[in-house]
Protein backbone atom coordinates (compact mmCIF):
# COMPACT_ATOMS: atom_id res chain seq x y z
CA UNK A 1 0.00 0.00 0.00
CA UNK A 2 1.16 3.52 -0.34
CA UNK A 3 -0.10 6.79 0.44
CA UNK A 4 0.72 10.36 -1.14
CA UNK A 5 -0.37 13.50 0.12
CA UNK A 6 -1.56 16.28 -2.67
CA UNK A 7 -2.83 20.05 -2.90
CA UNK A 8 -4.13 21.25 -5.72
CA UNK A 9 -5.76 24.56 -6.46
CA UNK A 10 -7.00 25.60 -10.25
CA UNK A 11 -8.59 29.04 -10.82
CA UNK A 12 -9.98 30.46 -13.72
CA UNK A 13 -11.32 34.20 -14.67
CA UNK A 14 -14.05 33.45 -17.80
CA UNK A 15 -15.06 37.03 -19.26
CA UNK A 16 -17.83 37.32 -20.95
CA UNK A 17 -19.46 39.68 -23.56
CA UNK A 18 -22.79 39.02 -24.99
CA UNK A 19 -23.88 39.52 -28.24
CA UNK A 20 -27.42 39.46 -30.23
CA UNK A 21 -26.88 35.87 -31.63
CA UNK A 22 -24.02 34.56 -29.54
CA UNK A 23 -21.46 34.96 -26.97
CA UNK A 24 -17.80 35.45 -27.11
CA UNK A 25 -15.88 34.43 -23.65
CA UNK A 26 -12.22 34.43 -23.26
CA UNK A 27 -11.24 32.54 -19.64
CA UNK A 28 -7.15 32.43 -18.57
CA UNK A 29 -6.68 29.57 -16.31
CA UNK A 30 -3.97 28.86 -13.61
CA UNK A 31 -3.40 25.72 -11.55
CA UNK A 32 -0.94 24.52 -9.23
CA UNK A 33 -0.29 20.98 -7.91
CA UNK A 34 1.85 19.96 -4.53
CA UNK A 35 3.40 16.77 -3.36
CA UNK A 36 6.19 15.21 -2.10
CA UNK A 37 8.87 13.71 -3.35
CA UNK A 38 8.25 10.14 -4.45
CA UNK A 39 10.43 7.24 -5.40
CA UNK A 40 8.41 6.66 -8.91
CA UNK A 41 10.14 3.70 -9.79
CA UNK A 42 9.89 1.44 -6.69
CA UNK A 43 10.62 -1.75 -7.71
CA UNK A 44 7.67 -3.22 -5.30
CA UNK A 45 5.34 -1.36 -7.55
CA UNK A 46 5.44 -2.21 -10.97
CA UNK A 47 4.06 -0.41 -13.68
CA UNK A 48 1.21 -2.28 -14.92
CA UNK A 49 -1.42 1.12 -15.92
CA UNK A 50 0.74 3.74 -16.21
CA UNK A 51 2.51 3.21 -19.18
CA UNK A 52 0.59 4.91 -21.87
CA UNK A 53 1.14 8.93 -20.50
CA UNK A 54 0.08 11.11 -23.13
CA UNK A 55 -0.63 15.14 -22.46
CA UNK A 56 -3.26 16.36 -24.14
CA UNK A 57 -5.87 19.46 -23.72
CA UNK A 58 -7.87 16.71 -21.42
CA UNK A 59 -5.52 16.09 -18.96
CA UNK A 60 -3.61 19.05 -18.50
CA UNK A 61 -4.71 20.53 -15.38
CA UNK A 62 -5.06 17.34 -13.55
CA UNK A 63 -2.71 16.88 -10.55
CA UNK A 64 -1.48 13.93 -11.44
CA UNK A 65 -1.34 13.26 -15.53
CA UNK A 66 -0.42 9.54 -15.12
CA UNK A 67 -3.74 7.46 -16.21
CA UNK A 68 -3.05 4.92 -13.33
CA UNK A 69 -2.39 3.65 -9.60
CA UNK A 70 1.00 2.33 -10.78
CA UNK A 71 3.02 5.88 -10.93
CA UNK A 72 2.26 9.40 -9.03
CA UNK A 73 3.87 12.98 -10.38
CA UNK A 74 5.16 14.30 -7.33
CA UNK A 75 6.78 17.31 -6.29
CA UNK A 76 5.34 20.92 -7.36
CA UNK A 77 4.18 21.57 -10.87
CA UNK A 78 2.24 24.96 -12.33
CA UNK A 79 -0.47 24.48 -15.42
CA UNK A 80 -1.27 27.63 -17.01
CA UNK A 81 -3.35 28.11 -20.54
CA UNK A 82 -6.37 30.03 -22.34
CA UNK A 83 -9.49 29.27 -23.57
CA UNK A 84 -11.71 31.32 -25.93
CA UNK A 85 -14.96 30.65 -28.01
CA UNK A 86 -17.88 32.00 -29.65
CA UNK A 87 -21.03 29.96 -27.97
CA UNK A 88 -24.38 30.55 -30.28
CA UNK A 89 -27.73 30.58 -28.71
CA UNK A 90 -28.75 27.66 -30.83
CA UNK A 91 -26.13 25.46 -29.88
CA UNK A 92 -23.74 26.50 -32.09
CA UNK A 93 -19.25 26.82 -30.82
CA UNK A 94 -16.32 27.69 -32.07
CA UNK A 95 -13.66 27.31 -29.56
CA UNK A 96 -10.04 27.59 -28.89
CA UNK A 97 -8.10 26.13 -25.87
CA UNK A 98 -4.18 26.29 -25.62
CA UNK A 99 -1.72 25.72 -22.59
CA UNK A 100 1.46 23.97 -20.99
CA UNK A 101 2.77 23.06 -18.05
CA UNK A 102 5.69 23.63 -15.71
CA UNK A 103 7.58 21.64 -13.40
CA UNK A 104 9.54 23.57 -10.87
CA UNK A 105 12.46 20.67 -9.97
CA UNK A 106 14.93 20.14 -13.39
CA UNK A 107 15.87 16.35 -12.00
CA UNK A 108 14.21 12.93 -11.16
CA UNK A 109 11.21 13.97 -13.50
CA UNK A 110 9.14 10.64 -13.04
CA UNK A 111 7.45 10.66 -16.99
CA UNK A 112 8.50 8.57 -19.93
CA UNK A 113 10.21 10.36 -23.56
CA UNK A 114 7.46 11.11 -25.87
CA UNK A 115 5.21 11.78 -22.98
CA UNK A 116 5.55 15.65 -23.79
CA UNK A 117 5.82 16.02 -20.04
CA UNK A 118 9.34 14.37 -20.11
CA UNK A 119 10.97 17.91 -19.90
CA UNK A 120 10.98 20.52 -17.32
CA UNK A 121 8.80 23.12 -19.76
CA UNK A 122 6.20 20.37 -21.43
CA UNK A 123 4.96 20.58 -24.48
CA UNK A 124 2.53 22.92 -25.96
CA UNK A 125 -1.08 21.39 -26.28
CA UNK A 126 -3.85 23.03 -28.15
CA UNK A 127 -7.41 22.34 -29.72
CA UNK A 128 -9.70 23.60 -31.72
CA UNK A 129 -13.13 22.51 -31.87
CA UNK A 130 -15.78 23.70 -33.99
CA UNK A 131 -20.17 22.62 -33.97
CA UNK A 132 -22.69 24.01 -36.22
CA UNK A 133 -26.06 23.19 -34.79
CA UNK A 134 -25.20 19.35 -34.48
CA UNK A 135 -24.90 19.16 -38.40
CA UNK A 136 -21.41 19.47 -38.56
CA UNK A 137 -18.71 19.02 -36.30
CA UNK A 138 -14.60 19.79 -36.41
CA UNK A 139 -12.32 18.42 -33.42
CA UNK A 140 -8.35 19.34 -34.35
CA UNK A 141 -6.10 18.51 -31.55
CA UNK A 142 -1.91 19.80 -31.70
CA UNK A 143 1.27 19.35 -29.63
CA UNK A 144 3.82 21.77 -30.17
CA UNK A 145 7.82 21.04 -28.89
CA UNK A 146 8.31 23.68 -26.18
CA UNK A 147 11.76 24.65 -27.55
CA UNK A 148 11.31 25.08 -31.42
CA UNK A 149 7.56 24.67 -31.61
CA UNK A 150 7.81 21.82 -34.54
CA UNK A 151 4.61 19.36 -34.51
CA UNK A 152 5.02 16.24 -32.14
CA UNK A 153 1.45 15.34 -33.14
CA UNK A 154 -1.68 16.32 -35.03
CA UNK A 155 -5.29 14.97 -34.55
CA UNK A 156 -8.18 15.61 -36.83
CA UNK A 157 -11.27 14.27 -36.87
CA UNK A 158 -14.53 15.84 -38.55
CA UNK A 159 -18.34 14.38 -38.93
CA UNK A 160 -21.17 15.70 -41.44
CA UNK A 161 -24.89 14.58 -40.55
CA UNK A 162 -27.09 14.35 -43.48
CA UNK A 163 -30.23 12.98 -42.01
CA UNK A 164 -30.16 10.03 -42.73
CA UNK A 165 -26.72 9.47 -43.83
CA UNK A 166 -23.80 10.26 -41.66
CA UNK A 167 -20.06 10.86 -42.32
CA UNK A 168 -17.18 10.78 -40.34
CA UNK A 169 -12.92 11.14 -40.81
CA UNK A 170 -9.94 11.16 -38.79
CA UNK A 171 -6.50 11.82 -39.51
CA UNK A 172 -3.38 11.16 -37.28
CA UNK A 173 0.13 12.40 -37.60
CA UNK A 174 2.85 11.56 -34.74
CA UNK A 175 6.67 12.46 -35.24
CA UNK A 176 9.21 9.78 -34.06
CA UNK A 177 10.28 10.71 -30.86
CA UNK A 178 14.07 9.70 -29.87
CA UNK A 179 14.81 7.38 -27.12
CA UNK A 180 11.89 5.20 -27.76
CA UNK A 181 11.06 2.34 -30.56
CA UNK A 182 9.24 5.05 -32.61
CA UNK A 183 11.82 5.85 -34.77
CA UNK A 184 9.79 6.86 -37.98
CA UNK A 185 6.57 8.60 -38.19
CA UNK A 186 3.39 7.27 -37.72
CA UNK A 187 0.84 8.62 -40.19
CA UNK A 188 -2.90 7.21 -40.91
CA UNK A 189 -6.49 8.52 -42.18
CA UNK A 190 -9.80 6.34 -41.92
CA UNK A 191 -13.34 7.55 -42.58
CA UNK A 192 -16.71 5.92 -41.99
CA UNK A 193 -19.84 6.56 -42.80
CA UNK A 194 -23.53 5.15 -41.57
CA UNK A 195 -26.91 4.92 -43.72
CA UNK A 196 -30.23 4.87 -41.49
CA UNK A 197 -32.39 2.99 -43.91
CA UNK A 198 -34.88 3.35 -40.78
CA UNK A 199 -34.86 3.87 -36.91
CA UNK A 200 -34.27 -0.18 -36.81
CA UNK A 201 -32.20 -0.76 -39.44
CA UNK A 202 -28.82 0.91 -40.03
CA UNK A 203 -25.69 -0.10 -42.23
CA UNK A 204 -21.88 1.17 -41.81
CA UNK A 205 -18.89 1.04 -43.16
CA UNK A 206 -14.87 2.02 -42.04
CA UNK A 207 -11.82 2.04 -44.26
CA UNK A 208 -8.23 2.72 -42.12
CA UNK A 209 -5.44 3.80 -44.22
CA UNK A 210 -1.88 3.85 -43.50
CA UNK A 211 0.30 6.93 -44.87
CA UNK A 212 3.63 6.21 -42.93
CA UNK A 213 6.99 4.42 -44.72
CA UNK A 214 4.61 1.04 -44.87
CA UNK A 215 1.89 2.64 -46.53
CA UNK A 216 -1.38 1.22 -47.73
CA UNK A 217 -4.90 0.19 -47.10
CA UNK A 218 -4.90 -2.03 -43.51
CA UNK A 219 -8.68 -1.97 -42.25
CA UNK A 220 -11.89 -2.11 -43.73
CA UNK A 221 -15.34 -3.30 -42.34
CA UNK A 222 -18.81 -3.42 -43.12
CA UNK A 223 -22.27 -4.05 -40.85
CA UNK A 224 -25.62 -3.97 -40.29
CA UNK A 225 -27.41 -3.74 -37.20
CA UNK A 226 -31.05 -4.01 -36.34
CA UNK A 227 -31.91 -2.12 -33.04
CA UNK A 228 -35.69 -3.44 -31.74
CA UNK A 229 -37.59 -2.59 -28.85
CA UNK A 230 -36.65 -5.75 -27.02
CA UNK A 231 -33.76 -7.20 -29.38
CA UNK A 232 -30.45 -6.15 -30.98
CA UNK A 233 -28.99 -8.35 -34.15
CA UNK A 234 -25.51 -7.30 -35.01
CA UNK A 235 -23.61 -7.81 -37.80
CA UNK A 236 -19.84 -7.21 -38.72
CA UNK A 237 -17.58 -8.21 -41.80
CA UNK A 238 -14.08 -6.82 -41.16
CA UNK A 239 -10.67 -7.15 -43.73
CA UNK A 240 -7.49 -6.91 -41.49
CA UNK A 241 -4.24 -6.14 -43.74
CA UNK A 242 -1.23 -6.40 -41.88
CA UNK A 243 2.48 -6.56 -42.96
CA UNK A 244 4.30 -9.40 -42.12
CA UNK A 245 6.58 -8.08 -39.37
CA UNK A 246 3.39 -7.28 -37.45
CA UNK A 247 1.02 -10.05 -37.86
CA UNK A 248 -1.21 -12.23 -40.68
CA UNK A 249 -4.02 -10.38 -42.62
CA UNK A 250 -7.95 -12.01 -41.78
CA UNK A 251 -11.13 -11.51 -42.71
CA UNK A 252 -13.42 -11.62 -39.65
CA UNK A 253 -17.31 -12.35 -39.81
CA UNK A 254 -18.70 -11.67 -36.19
CA UNK A 255 -22.49 -11.85 -35.20
CA UNK A 256 -23.89 -10.40 -32.02
CA UNK A 257 -27.47 -10.75 -30.52
CA UNK A 258 -28.77 -8.88 -27.22
CA UNK A 259 -32.31 -9.52 -25.16
CA UNK A 260 -32.72 -6.06 -23.49
CA UNK A 261 -33.06 -6.99 -19.63
CA UNK A 262 -31.82 -11.16 -20.17
CA UNK A 263 -28.19 -10.78 -21.85
CA UNK A 264 -26.57 -11.13 -25.01
CA UNK A 265 -25.44 -14.15 -26.97
CA UNK A 266 -21.94 -13.47 -29.65
CA UNK A 267 -19.45 -15.37 -31.74
CA UNK A 268 -16.30 -14.56 -31.12
CA UNK A 269 -15.56 -14.34 -34.93
CA UNK A 270 -14.72 -16.64 -37.58
CA UNK A 271 -11.77 -16.46 -39.81
CA UNK A 272 -13.08 -16.87 -42.93
CA UNK A 273 -9.03 -16.92 -44.01
CA UNK A 274 -8.73 -20.17 -41.98
CA UNK A 275 -11.46 -23.16 -42.82
CA UNK A 276 -10.14 -25.25 -39.45
CA UNK A 277 -11.57 -22.20 -37.32
CA UNK A 278 -14.61 -22.99 -35.30
CA UNK A 279 -17.00 -20.17 -34.28
CA UNK A 280 -17.21 -20.02 -30.40
CA UNK A 281 -20.64 -18.44 -28.73
CA UNK A 282 -20.13 -16.36 -25.16
CA UNK A 283 -23.43 -15.58 -23.51
CA UNK A 284 -23.52 -12.91 -21.69
CA UNK A 285 -26.67 -12.34 -18.54
CA UNK A 286 -27.54 -9.63 -17.10
CA UNK A 287 -30.15 -8.12 -14.91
Amino acid sequence: ARAVAQANVTTSYPMVKTMKHMQAVIEPMVSLSVSPNVNSADPKIPNEDSRDVQIDPSNIFEPNRFPGYDRIEDKTHATYGVRTGLYGNKGSKGEIFIGQSYRFDSVDNPFPAGSGLSQQYSDIVGQITANYIGHYTLDYKFDLDSHDYSPRRHEVSAGANFGKLSLSSSYLFVKPIAGTTLTTNREQIQGSATYNFSKEWHLRSSVTKDLGEDSGLRNASLGIDYIGQCFNITSNLERNLTSDSSGISSTVLMFRIGLKNLGEFSTSGFNLDNQTNRTTTTTTATK
